[in-house]
Order: C-alpha cells, then structure tokens, then sequence
C-alpha cells in the first residue's frame, strides 16, 4: 500500500504560522490560535482575506482596531495565571512542518486536522483550506471579528469556497489565464429553464433563481395578509414600484414575498401581477469565488444588462443592505451592486424587493441616500404571542408530518413563551418554528411519539446544568435584575409593556433575560413615553443597587442602552429644550457637545428616578418574583400575573384594614 504524502504548508501559510508563532512566544502564552492566523492573513499583502476585506469596502483603519481589540481578548485568556497551566497541559500541541515547531491551541489543532477536506492539491494546505476548516468551528474571538465589522461568516466561507471550486476547475497544472479570460468563461450564455418555463442564462444562475411556489387552495404562509397587501400596492405604483421590508431577523420578511409568489402562481394577486416571476438575487453567492479585482463588478454588469432586457419580472434582495458597497474597493471608486441596479430600478416593467433588519436599515442605507429614495420602506413587526399560533400552525403541521411526532397546540403556545428565553437574537414565528423544529427531532431521538414541555426544555439541558452552577448570590442578583425590568415595564404609566417571559437561565450571550410581548417602538411618544423606556432599561441596575448593593455588567449594558436612547431623544427626536429640533452629530462640538452630555446625564438621572419610585411602590412584588425566580429559573406570564395579583391583593388588604383602624 502506498504512502500518503506528508502534509506540507503552502510558503505563504508557513509564513503566516511562523510570524503567529513568534507573537504568541513574545506575549509568553506559547500556543497559536485563530484569531492570530486571521491577523497574519489581513496584514499579509496577496492573501485572498486581505483582498476579500477591499471587496467589501472596510477601512483599514477600523479593520486594525476590530482585529486588535479581539486578540487583546485571547491575549487577556490565555494569560489567566489559573488556567495557563491546564491550557498548556491539554489544550496545546507541537506540530513539526519542515524544521520548525509550532505550539496550537484545541481549535487550531482541530482545524488541522479537517484541512485534507478543503484541498485542492493533496497534502498541501493552503489558506483556502486553513480557513474554510477553522470557518468550520471557529473561536469565539473570530466569531467577535467578523460580528464587529458586520460580515456574515457564511459569506466569508462562500468566498473560499469559490475560491476552492475553481481551484479544483482549473487544476494545479493548468495556469489560470487571467480576469480578462475568466470573464469570458464565466459569461457564456447557456440557459437554465425554472419549472415555470422562465429562462435564467447559466452565467447567473449561481446567484439569481426563480422563487418556487406550490399550487394548492390556501397560502403555506399564514398572517401576514396586510403587510402582502402593502407590497403590492407599492408595486402596482406607477413610479418607484420597489419596497424593501424592513424588520428584526426571523419576522418572517422572506416569508411575505414567499406569499406573494404564491398568490401569483395561484391567480389570486392582482391583475397587473399576473404572469410576473420573482427572481430571488443572492449578493452574498455574488462575492463568492472573486478571486480577481474586477469581477465582482463584472457580475453586476451581467444582472444589470440581463434585468434591463427582460420583462415582468419581480427582483427580490434579501439583505439588500449588503448591495451597498458590495464588491467596491476602498477609494478606488469602483461600482457597487446598489450603483449597477440604479437603471433598473428607474424603468417600468421591472420592481425590486428588499429586505434587510431595522439596524442595517438605518446603518447602511445612510451612505446611499439615493439608492435609499428609490424604495418605499415597509416595517414587519415581530407578531404578539397570541398572534403566533394562527401563522405557524400550518407549517408545524408540516413538520409533525416529515417527523412522525405529534403536538398540542398548548405544546406549540408554551414554545412561543419559553423560545424567547433562549433564542432573543431571533423573532417570532422563526423562533418557534425552529424550537418545533428542535422539539420534535428530539422526541423522536428519544422514541417519543408526542413533544411534551418536558421534551422541549430538554434542547436547554447545557443551559440549565450552567445555571445550577452558578453561586446562590450570582442567581439573587441576576433575579433581581430581571425582575426589576419587569416591574418597571408592567407598571409604567406612559409606556407599559407586558411581558412573555423572565428567565435567569443562562442563554447564548447573556445571564437572563425578560421577553416583551409587545415590540418597543421609539419612533413615536412624547417626552415621558421616552423617560419611561429609558426608566425600563435601567430597572435592572436600579433593582440591583436597591437589594444588592453592586452592579453586574448586565447593568452596564443597560446603561449604554440607555445613553443610546436619551442621545437620540436630544438629537434625532428634539424633545430636550435646550436644543432645537434639528440637530446631527456635527452639530455637536466643542462647549456644545459638553452641554450635550450635561443633558444626557440629566435625562438618565430623571429616568432612573423614575425606575426607582416605581420600584420602591412595588417592592413586595420585586420581592416575590425574585424569589420565585431563583427557585424556578423561568416565569412564565401567567406566573408572574399570578404573583403580582396575589401581592396587590395582600397590599389591598392591609390598606382597607388601616382605614377602619383610622375611622
């Protein structure tokens, strides 16, 4: 049998470890990780990483700051006198590449060992490889970098995926020609025909495809009749038919437009609609694979001049937000998506869809005003709890058949409460559907025909075995906390809110958390709707202080938020007299931007005074809920009305009994 080649490092990698070797030595931790590689890879000249980060447009002066804030992180770790012992016992090994000697951490070590995965030359590993395997499982410090600057791992491991794709393509002894030739190979016009008989030429069909619908009575999408409405009402505008939805992730912005291709399909649209096709554009397969400078915006050409050819078409965009400097190269003045779709979105007999988050919304689409004027937003709100049911039932019906497992629609309406306790970056229905989705797998693991609430928490067990680690004084603090949020929120006067759910189990990114039935809207209200949501951000910190004495970095959360939201309520909303009505962040410098700051203290000292009254009034409430939280974990809405109702009739009580001692 024939020896398998000996893995070896391609000169650039080798040259990548080696400089990460020599900075984990000087910083006398000793073990490579891979925030260090990704470092090396940015820094480096030539490296498909560095030439991915012009694509997207990333000053270099911000990616410094991201990249060296995060290995600060590992540096702080991995220098914890108490761990470095163990870590260097077991999470460390020496690997031997030609003479020289490199100490990697568990996830690297990991990653090495999945690199024959990813390569498109036996026994060598290249960036592409290293990558794509450490993009598998990365740390949790790569997981920040990307995070911090807004790019979606899985667009970065599409990429080098690509990358990896034409490398297999071409071969090793085959020289790749050049951008001028790829393009051509890239452009020849081959056609892919949709179900429906829709051409979709071959050169775009790695990135635009025809939205599938079924032909069937009812919609698979259920309660959202009156945003579908709203859409095509835009659409059927005579000028500026684009809308772009505009929501939290999981509201089911997708879903609409999935409801909207049904109704064509099925004749139940309207009549201008008819026989129109929706394409589903994906910016993110777009970068993929653009190896050479250029062919990014090659790619947009080629969708520009093919939309501007064909009729009765609907152009749909999921996370349209990244059209805004996609492919553009930093202050070379190279063409984005959103520049290339300009034409298009100005001619009739085409309309363009987006959709993208509230937060994106706001952060991205202020670089392009233009582009922003071209469509008309529509908010998706995240439905009540007692919405839910009625829009997920169908697909749970769906579910309960693929997975042979039964549930009650008292199972499914417990998921949509407990969900949130464990999943907040995600909204409803996506959050329960997904949970069902867990909930029913499991059952069916374990041999159970039916989901129980039993089976449900059972996805949680890593969650609850942390929490029963956790001191008694970490828990009574983390009680209180929560509890304090929902206090002030239930009693507010000019902003009450009601809520789903408390938990102080720990959950991906956070210690507890208190779901709101109802989602914030801080667009409208007047000056004490806005001091009250304020007050309710700070009901934790001030519901710690009052029972604990200390702060908990939750409570430093909470006061960013709340700086956040009385800065905007002087800037954006003009509700402060000291300053007009119109106002930016420009306008602040200097004296002004102290009395700005003067006015942000002012506005959270008001704030926390009003948490704190409310608190004091019902601070037997406080009281009982903490302690219930800590022997449960998790409170439930019923519950916590249950406690309240039961406080507020003792304090009745005794208020009806002083009166009779006074008469």
């Amino acid at each position: 049998m024939s020896e398998k080649p000996k893995m070896r490092f391609e000169q650039n990698i080798m040259e990548v470890l080696v400089n990460a070797q020599k900075k984990a030595d000087r910083l006398k931790i000793g073990g490579i990780s891979d925030i260090l590689v990704f470092k090396e890879l940015i820094y480096m000249q030539s490296t498909h990483l560095s030439d991915f980060i012009m694509y997207v447009g990333l000053s270099r002066k911000k990616l410094k700051n991201v990249i060296e804030n995060e290995v600060d992180k590992w540096k702080r770790n991995e220098k914890d006198s108490k761990r470095q012992a163990v870590i260097r016992d077991c999470n460390h090994k020496i690997i031997k590449r030609e003479d020289v000697d490199f100490v990697l951490d568990e996830n690297l070590i990991i990653a090495m060992n999945k690199t024959p995965e990813f390569t498109s030359v036996y026994g060598l590993i290249d960036e592409t490889a290293l990558i794509l395997a450490i993009l598998e499982d990365p740390s949790e410090y790569v997981v920040g970098f990307f995070k911090d600057i807004k790019i979606d791992i899985d667009v970065v491991i599409k990429y080098y995926e690509g990358i990896l794709f034409e490398n297999d393509n071409y071969g090793d002894d085959e020289e790749v020609e050049g951008e001028e030739e790829f393009t051509q190979k890239e452009s020849n016009n081959k056609e892919k025909k949709s179900e429906d008989g829709f051409v979709v030429p071959e050169n775009l069909s790695g990135f635009l495809k025809v939205m599938r619908a079924e032909t069937s009575k009812t919609s698979p999408i259920l309660g959202r009749e009156e945003e579908t409405e709203r859409l095509t009402t835009v659409l059927l505008k005579a000028k500026k038919s684009n809308a772009i939805l505009v929501g939290k992730p999981g509201v089911g912005k997708t879903a609409i437009v999935e409801d909207l291709a049904w109704r064509i399909k099925n004749g139940k649209c309207a009549e201008e609609l008819k026989g129109k096709t929706i394409l589903e554009l994906s910016v993110n397969d777009i970068i993929a694979g653009t190896v050479y400078r250029g062919m990014a915006e090659e790619r947009f050409k080629q969708i520009s001049d093919f939309l501007s050819k064909t009729e009765d078409v609907i152009l749909f965009i999921d996370e349209i937000h990244n059209a805004v400097g996609a492919g553009s190269i930093s202050n070379e003045g190279t063409q984005d998506l959103a520049n290339s779709l300009k034409p298009i979105l100005a001619r009739e007999g085409i309309s363009i869809i987006g959709a993208t988050t509230t937060e994106e919304y706001k952060r991205i689409f202020k670089k392009d005003g233009a582009f922003k004027r071209r469509f008309e937003a529509i908010p998706i709100r995240e439905p009540r709890s007692n919405e839910v049911y009625d829009m997920v039932k169908e697909q749970v019906r769906n579910l309960s058949k693929k997975h042979g497992v039964s549930i009650t629609k008292s199972v499914v309406e417990y998921i949509i409460k407990v969900s949130g306790c464990f999943n907040f970056e995600t909204g409803n229905p996506d959050r329960t559907l997904d949970l069902v989705d867990k909930s029913m797998a499991t059952a069916k693991l374990k041999g159970e025909k039916v989901v129980t609430r039993e089976i449900v928490l059972k996805n949680f067990d890593a969650n609850f075995k942390m929490y029963a680690k956790m001191s008694e004084e970490y828990k009574l603090s983390t009680a209180y906390h929560e509890a304090g949020h929902y206090i002030v929120a239930r009693y507010g006067k000019h902003f009450p809110l009601r809520s789903m759910a408390v938990s102080i189990v720990p959950a991906e990114g956070y210690l507890g958390i208190t779901v709101y039935d109802d989602e914030p809207i801080l667009l409208r209200g007047d000056y004490m709707f806005h001091i009250e949501s304020i007050a309710r951000s700070l009901g934790g910190r001030v519901a710690e202080k009052m029972y604990t004495g200390e702060y908990s970095s939750g409570a430093r959360t909470d006061l960013e938020y709340a700086t956040d939201e009385a800065r905007k309520m002087i800037v954006e909303y003009g509700l402060s007299g000291k300053f007009g009505m119109r106002n930016s962040d420009n306008d602040f410098y200097d004296e002004k931007s102290k009395k700005l700051d003067e006015e942000i203290d002012r506005i959270i000292e008001e704030a926390y005074k009003v948490a704190e009254d409310i608190l004091k009034e019902h601070q037997e409430a406080l009281k009982a809920i903490s302690n219930e939280l800590l022997k449960k974990g998790i409170l439930m809405k019923e519950n916590l009305e249950r406690i309240c109702k039961r406080v507020e009739g003792k304090t009745a009580q005794i208020t009806k009994t002083e009166t009779i001692l006074v008469e």
